[in-house]
């Protein structure tokens, strides 16, 4: 993918009015706060003119374990300061407290080399040390710099073919949306799908709607598209052969017949409003739609399936029980085929999360349950009768909400079904409870994958193949994605969290593996990586996801070789 530098350097309303420029000038104090890749550092810098100046030696040292790390030498031959791109920093760390207290810089012009070019820079010194500015640094080493004066902070993002930012000042955004190791899921606010033109479409929920943005395959904005929520919660998009679709829902804790709790819009590929399906508490009886799981959909030739989770009506024993949804809708008339009841034929309760493919005309689908069945279930069938596998069974007691297991993924191989989930080791485990585990190492979760073939639907049959080993060490694995490539291979990924004392880093792994579950390709770091809610795709040669944290939007890709 195509680097793209990004440089807004607002530098000037993050401080006070500008020095004048003269034989020597006094710096100002840089006292905003600094992340480099969301790491909080301390950085020996100032700022004269509206610009930050630094030394490439705090730098380097602040690079230090990412994509764009870098060495500083002193090339004695050519007697000019040389950096080494992609090689560790060698040289002392140390702690940086600059307060600029009757200190006065000198402009000067410096020199640096990077490979086999010289390049000079209007820079400052200061007691012998020389200050390059930090947007010059930027261009040369080809990382990003995003001020963000109205939080009076400063953000450095390393930069590499496998990350950019493309978009900016996305008012909605504030957080990273992520699979984290919770005792249950979300429905996905992020989604990724390509276009008939080969665009990249961003589909995401607003603050004021629905909005649609496209790109090219190398980041470019196109356009973008704004469709209002039509109920209050949002439910998820999917991208179907002839159609999309977005769902939405509302409370009904008054248990209402007659209230719309989910409707389902069917849109053309442009996104008009084409039909629409509303649900409402006789349809399906229903209280909270998308309830403590998630919603995912997939489509046969003439259904589009929802998979989802509800808190139910009330049952004789006076309590609204939460359990998996199912929904099959005939695609041309947009009505539901399937009558729903309290327990449908695939019934799982809880259902924590949930997973919808085809394989043919058959719906596969994945459900975490924490008590009928306490396990990953898989169901295979056509809306109305279902054959059932379970893919792991979860110890502990029916109905503890805490099982130390998260499911990530689900597809559809040659001859199997392939289920990856997160897992802590459960002989370390003493006791499940609703709210958490006991025992030792529960935080410590391996990256599993269940394989069942699809002539033998059969809990004997089933395969588990770990992809890592986290026991005992200080990482553990969020839950892992699962992206289709091509010649029934696919790509794992998952991030990889470390925790040392009280900070904590991460960095996304992945590796190919074939239909069967057999590692193809062994196991690759993305430094600095970052997985969120938003299903990776496979893409013109590349698998990609997006991640939006801070109002910015950065696309990540990995070339598949």
């Amino acid at each position: 993918m195509k680097r793209q530098y990004l440089m807004t350097m607002l530098l000037s309303s993050l401080i006070l009015p500008t020095t004048l420029m003269a034989q020597t000038v006094r710096p100002l104090y840089f006292d905003t706060e600094i992340e480099i890749n969301e790491r909080n550092v301390t950085m020996d810098a100032f700022i004269v003119n509206g610009k930050m100046y630094t030394t490439v030696r705090s730098l380097a040292q602040e690079f230090s374990g990412t994509i764009d790390a870098f060495d500083v030498i002193w090339n004695p031959v050519e007697k000019i300061t040389e950096l080494k791109i992609g090689h560790p920093y060698s040289g002392e760390h140390k702690e940086f407290t600059f307060s600029g207290d009757n200190m006065h810089v000198t402009p000067n012009t410096s020199k640096l080399k990077v490979g086999n070019s010289i390049y000079t820079f209007k820079t400052y010194t200061m007691d012998g040390t020389i200050y390059y500015a930090l947007e010059d640094l930027a261009h040369l080493i080809g990382f990003e710099v995003i001020a963000r004066p109205e939080k009076g902070k400063l953000d450095i993002l390393t930069e590499n073919e496998t990350r950019q930012v493309i978009s900016t000042d996305l008012p909605y955004v504030s957080v990273v949306y992520k699979n984290t190791n919770s005792r249950w899921a979300h429905t996905n606010f992020h989604s990724l799908a390509k276009t008939e033109e080969g665009l990249l479409q961003a589909v995401v929920e607003g603050e004021n709607g629905v909005l649609i943005h496209n790109y090219t395959p190398e980041g470019k904005l196109q356009s973008t598209k704004t469709l209002p929520l039509e109920l209050s919660i949002y439910g998820g998009f999917y991208q179907g052969i002839d159609a999309n679709y977005i769902v939405s829902g509302d409370t009904n804790v008054s248990e209402s017949l007659t209230k719309e709790v989910i409707r389902v819009v069917k849109y053309d590929k442009n996104f008009n409003k084409v039909d629409t399906l509303s649900l409402t508490g006789e349809d399906i009886r229903t209280t909270v739609p998308f309830d403590a799981g998630s919603l995912r959909m997939a489509e046969t030739e003439d259904d589009l399936i929802i998979h989802t989770s509800r808190e139910r009506f009330k049952s004789r024993d006076g309590l609204n029980h939460q359990s998996q949804l199912t929904l099959v809708i005939d695609k041309e008339t947009m009505t539901l085929k399937e009558k729903v009841t309290d327990f449908q034929s695939n019934h799982v309760s809880h259902s924590f999360n949930q997973f919808v493919r085809v394989d043919g005309d058959k719906h596969i689908l994945i459900d975490h349950g924490d008590a009928y069945p306490r396990s990953i279930v898989l169901h295979r069938g056509d809306g109305q009768t279902y054959e059932k596998v379970d893919l792991f069974d979860i110890p502990g007691l029916v109905g503890a909400n805490a099982t130390g297991v998260s499911v990530g993924g689900l597809e559809v191989t040659t001859d199997n079904y392939m289920v990856a989930f997160n897992t802590v080791n459960h002989d370390l485990i003493t006791n499940y409870t609703s709210f958490g585990l006991e025992g030792t190492q529960i935080d410590t979760r391996d990256v599993v994958l269940a394989i069942v073939p699809k002539n033998n639907l059969n809990k004997k049959a089933v395969k588990h193949i770990k992809l890592t080993n986290y026991a005992e060490t200080n990482k553990t694995a969020y839950p892992p994605h699962l992206v289709k490539l091509h010649n029934d291979e696919y790509m794992v990924l998952w991030e990889e969290i470390q925790k040392d004392g009280i900070s904590i880093g991460s960095e996304v792994k992945y590796a190919i593996v074939d239909g069967n579950g057999k590692i193809v390709q062994a196991i690759k770091t993305l430094p600095d990586g970052e997985l969120s809610d938003c299903q990776p795709i496979y893409i013109n040669g590349e698998v990609v996801w997006i991640v939006d944290i801070d109002n910015t939007r950065i696309l990540y890709s990995i070339p598949v070789i």
